[in-house]
């Protein structure tokens, strides 16, 4: 498939899902969606039938990433049914890098397919060394080195973290999402009062978890780690990283077109 040939990518989350319309260089329509249960198939007919009545969907290539292995053969069935095609589950196949993670089969998906998006979107720039960081559900960082995926760190996403706090009851004490765009425009450093303390410890928290995850990594493998976000989460956290890291959203996107593109 040419790079240049219209396709689809499909996300299947924990929390959320989302397709990605491919044309020319960049990705020009996205679409979310919650991710529905497993024995809800309807909501997966309803989601796929709605898409972008304007264009025409059949027998596109399209890449499936999915990280709920109960929920792939709906995916399958209803795109199929939307388009005429199955989507091709992606996978290391042909992979750009190796991987040194145990066992490699372990590796979710969406970690290999956002690695290989920063190799597409921003190889040129940074080359094959880096620590990519997705901030979603889960914050998940990996590492690569020398064009090798070595593993990384996991922590829960920042409103897993919100909410686990005063047994899941912070939101209705308080009244507010400590997680708000004021809240990042002051950064505050040391929490002072309760809202600005939650603030502090779970995106303070999770920004020095990357970055002292990064500062380790490269201690250990004596290389220059360039830090990349990604993730529906990422603009949050975007203003509190250093000036020169480098951010775009939908890198899973972009690896899944990479491997489709290769097929």
């Amino acid at each position: 498939m040419s790079e240049r040939q219209a396709s689809v990518t499909i996300k299947v989350g924990v929390s959320r899902m989302s397709v990605a319309f491919h044309q020319g260089a960049g990705i020009t329509r996205l679409a979310h969606w919650p991710t529905p249960t497993a024995d809800d198939s309807e909501t997966f007919r309803a989601f796929f039938g709605s898409l972008w009545s304007d264009l025409s969907l059949k027998d596109l290539p399209a890449a499936l990433v999915c990280v709920v292995p109960d929920l792939r053969r709906w995916v399958r069935a209803s795109w199929r049914e939307r388009t005429g095609k199955e989507p091709i589950d992606f996978s290391l196949e042909d992979a750009p890098f190796h991987v040194a993670y145990r066992p490699p089969e372990s590796l979710g998906a969406d970690r290999a397919a956002c690695v290989w998006g920063v190799l597409a979107h921003f190889g040129e720039t940074i080359g094959n060394s880096f620590v990519v960081a997705d901030i979603g559900t889960h914050t998940v960082a990996t590492v690569c080195v020398s064009g090798e995926l070595l593993g990384g760190g996991i922590l829960p996403g920042l409103f897993l973290m919100q909410k686990s706090l005063g047994g899941g009851r912070v939101d209705q004490l308080r009244g507010k999402d400590v997680l708000r765009k004021e809240l990042i425009r002051r950064a505050p450093v040391v929490g002072m009062t309760t809202e600005e303390g939650i603030f502090a410890g779970v995106v303070g928290g999770s920004v020095d978890a990357v970055l002292g995850l990064r500062r380790r990594a490269e201690e250990t493998y004596k290389r220059s780690l360039p830090i990349v976000l990604t993730g529906g989460l990422s603009w949050l956290v975007t203003p509190l990283f250093p000036p020169r890291v480098l951010v775009n959203r939908q890198l899973l996107h972009y690896g899944a077109r990479s491997f489709l593109a290769g097929r």
